[in-house]
């Protein structure tokens, strides 16, 4: 029996071969007919427009020779009669024909158009009763018959079963006569291209989705040229009744007040804190006395957090008492948490969010990495609190960020670039500003080095002037100062360290190379530290961080590449694994937060 069922199986898979080698030698026969017959009408077209030009200039000769009312009559009445087949509607018709031919062609259906370009032919150009086309003379006697044979093995064809037909292949001929005339084809074609009814997805309120899940950045942009007009015009603050809201959610503890001068002025010093401004609240050295929720308090104790970092010391009191603060401090010195919990305060202070409200907390950053490590930092509070908070940021699917803005949210971190997008489309309806109360700009510094401070200064602009503002930064320079105070109100300034550029935490040692000495170099540096733990290589441009790539792993060394021209979820999936020690070699081409 086993050997009977396997001579079955063997036969079944040689008689589907046979079959599908019919299919395609009969598809290759009735290609090559087709394009036979195409020739041939174009042949015979071209025949006949050289003869009926030949036949105008004869007749207007012959008019200008006779010179008679008579003759010139005759002569309008023979152009007139001709103008009932043009060649303009001819060479139009030939156009519609190959063009509808190729689309055929490209869909599978082969004798589709023929028949349909028949009936236009016919309907573009009506004759009298008494008079023959030449085309449908020539159609009638050769092109129609032809098409009828290959209509029958098209119909053979179907019968088959569609297993046996490959994805290209498999849309049968009677699907393109459906679709016959040439507006109705190309309807259908628009119909499956991508992206080609998208503004429907932004301009329904209904609809929650906004379009496919897996829409990368490239298919968001051209939908946002759909639908914005202009980019996000100037809001005229004057014309708009805000609703009052509460800045100074801070009340000093009896502790802290008893603090005299030179007690504060040495806990700050013992920080390493530097402080500017006027009446500048005292640092705390408990979380207890920051005056933050028992539900964030419960949060911080389960975190492990024992007591405030330097620049949380100073920072909490200040923002809680509703000041706009620069902070300069150094990576992981904990200027994350200074913002995040003041602001989840902020929005417990406020009204609920209702269907059509923007966010209340604003949070912007350079970029897609510490965009995501902000937002993963908000939602381990933000769960017991009740408040969502959304990520909107490019190179990661826009639908589920406009679908998670559609249903409100209390708190959104960005890039300034993909918010304004999302701001522009649909006319605003997606979300807006106006409820924007606390407003946080985190790493500054490097999002204007990256261009981004027309984006920022127009954020700023639409959001209501009374609102409070912080701004973050590891390093400082003066130009980004006098650029940042533009957009903050008698801010109080917290330094924790200094000014400068440089991390006292990281021994630099500095070497001058030319640039065809600099891999060799490397590979010197690699050999020597290799195996002792992580390194990072910095360059400065995608191209070189790709080829330098390439170029290490010739030499031996596994590494992996970062920049941003790598979609979201290869960025993730190569810091995680640099995270976790998968790999100890990291070539980027962009600021990183690692941690």
């Amino acid at each position: 029996m086993e050997e009977e069922e396997v001579v079955v199986v063997v036969d079944e898979e040689e008689s589907e071969r046979r079959r599908q080698k019919m299919i395609e030698e009969e598809k290759k026969r009735l290609d090559e007919e087709m394009e036979l017959r195409r020739r041939r009408v174009k042949e015979w077209q071209e025949q006949k427009r050289l003869e009926e030009e030949e036949a105008k200039r004869r007749e207007q000769e012959a008019a200008a020779g006779a010179g008679t009312p008579a003759a010139a009559a005759g002569a309008d009445g023979d152009s007139n009669a001709g103008k009932k087949w043009t060649l303009d509607g001819e060479e139009s018709d030939e156009e519609g024909y190959k063009e509808d031919s190729q689309n055929a062609e490209d869909d599978g259906g082969i004798t589709a158009d023929l028949p349909s370009e028949v009936n236009d032919a016919n309907v573009a150009a009506p004759m009298e009763e008494d008079e023959i086309d030449p085309l449908d003379a020539f159609m009638s006697s050769m092109v129609l018959p032809e098409v009828a044979k290959l209509e029958t093995a098209v119909a053979s064809m179907e019968s088959m079963p569609a297993s046996n037909m490959g994805d290209k292949n498999g849309k049968s001929a009677k699907d393109a006569v459906s679709n016959g005339d040439k507006k109705g084809q190309k309807k259908a074609m628009g119909r499956i291209m991508q992206g080609d009814d998208s503004d429907s997805d932004y301009d329904d309120d209904d609809d929650d989705e906004g379009g496919s899940k897996d829409e990368d950045d490239e298919e968001f942009m051209k939908r946002v040229k759909k639908t914005k007009v202009e980019k996000l015009a100037i809001v005229d603050h004057s014309k708009i009744e805000y609703q009052p809201f509460r800045k100074n959610l801070y009340i000093e503890v009896k502790d802290i007040t008893m603090m005299t001068g030179e007690e504060v002025a040495t806990y700050r010093k013992n920080l390493e804190l530097k402080v500017h401004g006027k009446d500048v609240p005292k640092p705390i050295k408990t979380w207890v006395q920051s005056g933050l929720t028992s539900k964030l308090l419960d949060t911080i104790k389960k975190l492990g957090f024992e007591k405030p970092m330097p620049i949380q010391a100073q920072a909490l009191p200040i923002i809680m008492s509703g000041r706009d603060c620069i902070g300069i401090a150094k990576t992981g010195s904990g200027k994350t948490l200074a913002f995040v919990l003041p602001m989840l305060r902020h929005v417990k202070d406020q009204p609920p969010v209702v269907p059509g409200d923007g966010p209340i907390g604003l949070i912007m950053a350079p970029t897609r990495e510490l965009v995501v490590q902000i937002h993963s930092d908000i939602k381990k509070f933000a769960k017991s609190l009740g408040i969502n908070c959304v990520a909107i940021y490019g190179g990661s699917g826009v639908a589920q960020q406009i679908s998670e803005l559609k249903r409100g949210a209390e708190i959104v971190v960005c890039t300034p670039g993909r918010m304004i997008d999302i701001l522009c489309t649909s006319s605003g309806k997606i979300t807006n500003l106006r409820r924007v109360t606390f407003l946080v700009m985190d790493e500054a510094d490097r999002m204007f080095d990256m261009g981004f401070e027309p984006q920022i200064t127009r954020i700023v602009q639409n959001t209501r002037p009374d609102r409070q503002t912080v701004l973050f930064s590891a390093i400082f320079p003066r130009q980004v100062e006098i650029l940042a105070r533009k957009v903050l109100t008698k801010p109080v300034e917290i330094q924790v360290g200094g000014r400068s550029v440089v991390n006292k935490d990281i021994t630099q040692l500095v070497e001058v190379r030319p640039e065809n000495e600099r891999f060799l170099r490397l590979l010197e540096l690699l050999g020597e530290w290799f195996d002792r733990g992580k390194i990072l290589v910095f360059v400065h441009s995608q191209d070189k961080c790709d080829s330098l790539l390439k170029d290490l792993f010739q030499r031996g060394y596994p590494c992996l590449s970062l920049h941003g021209g790598k979609d979201q979820t290869d960025r993730e999936s190569t810091l995680a694994d640099f995270k976790s020690n998968v790999c100890n070699l990291l070539i980027a081409g962009c600021e990183l937060d690692v941690k």
